[in-house]
């Protein structure tokens, strides 16, 4: 579906739907913020105040504007920490949809209701984001498996919203200083990336690609897919027993192995491979037991080709080894 196909007067009702939102968490901000300002609450509360107010925009505004927030979660060099902290709750909280959805879509998608496929599935979701929510099961021969299933309607709803975003940026293309920025392709290039994530056959295409990668990788794992159990909006894989990447610091784990292990997976992925995980956030990462790391997510993925590795190996030894000539050379 894309923009050509839906009805103005649906884009219409789309973008003052989104108007109304910006204006209502607006009106919040500043009526919270002179309140704070009454009590004499001091600037971190304030600054708070704004993140929170963001963080609840970004929810009531839907998947494809969570993504948004989510690139924005992990810009720190760009953002102030206090909104960077509180965006970072999209990476997996952004509230989960009813568990009659989730049921109807096991029914519909494997031919069969949940209690013939699993011998438990919990009905609170362990994780709960932009496009989808993960459900804790076990299989009926008894292996704990984690549930991946779709939002309803979240294929509309991106497509509604990206059209937005298209026509708005096609208005913003006209004004001459903003012309060099291409909001146009820039807008394009993020609707492919949000379609890659809503087909969870390609995340299981890539999560296969991943474990034969990294098959040789012991301390690097990708969860195992329960091929039967999937399909366009449902995930069924491994369950992972770990700890996100930023609550690990609290525990024992040792943060200099993590953080090896994190960048030999990286220059793996880019340099010998080139198959890269391109959303590569810290909800992504869990520290398992014996100091192992986990990566999931595997839907959006970026691939370089032997030339183009060969031309960033260059420009890495060079900046690596403080060379601006060779960095200026490649």
């Amino acid at each position: 579906m894309d923009g050509a196909s839906l009805s103005n007067f649906r884009l219409l009702q789309r973008f003052l739907a989104i108007s109304a939102i910006f204006l209502g968490q607006g009106l919040r901000w500043v009526i919270g913020w002179l309140i704070l300002l009454v009590v004499f609450a001091g600037p971190v509360r304030r600054r708070a105040w704004l993140g929170q107010c963001l963080l609840a925009l970004f929810r009531h505004l839907g998947a494809t504007f969570i993504q948004v927030g989510q690139i924005m979660s992990t810009r720190p060099d760009l953002l102030p920490e206090h909104i960077t902290q509180a965006l970072a709750h999209l990476q997996d909280d952004v509230g989960p949809f009813p568990f009659e959805a989730v049921a109807r879509t096991i029914a519909e998608d494997l031919g069969r209701p949940i209690e013939q496929i699993f011998a438990e599935f919990s009905p609170r979701p362990i994780a709960s984001a932009s496009v989808a929510q993960v459900h804790k099961a076990r299989l009926l021969e008894g292996r704990i498996a984690a549930v991946k299933v779709r939002r309803p309607d979240v294929l509309e709803i991106c497509s509604f919203d990206l059209a937005v975003m298209h026509k708005v940026a096609h208005v913003i293309g006209k004004i001459p200083s903003l012309a060099a920025v291409a909001p146009e392709s820039t807008v394009d290039q993020f609707g492919r990336a949000i379609y890659a994530q809503l087909d969870f056959r390609l995340e299981a295409r890539n999560n296969r690609r991943f474990r034969e990668n990294f098959r040789d990788e012991p301390d690097i794992v990708f969860p195992e897919i329960f091929e039967e159990f999937c399909s366009e909006r449902i995930l069924c894989m491994t369950y992972i027993e770990g700890t996100k990447l930023l609550d690990a610091r609290k525990g024992p784990s040792d943060p200099k192995r993590i953080a090896r292990l994190g960048l030999r997976a990286l220059m793996k992925m880019i340099f010998l491979d080139g198959f890269v995980h391109a959303d590569l956030h810290p909800g992504n990462i869990f520290v398992l037991e014996n100091n192992r790391i986990a990566i999931v997510d595997l839907g959006l993925v970026g691939e370089l080709d032997p030339p183009h590795r060969a031309i960033f190996s260059r420009f890495f030894a060079a900046w690596a080894s403080r060379d601006e000539i060779g960095r200026a050379h490649v």
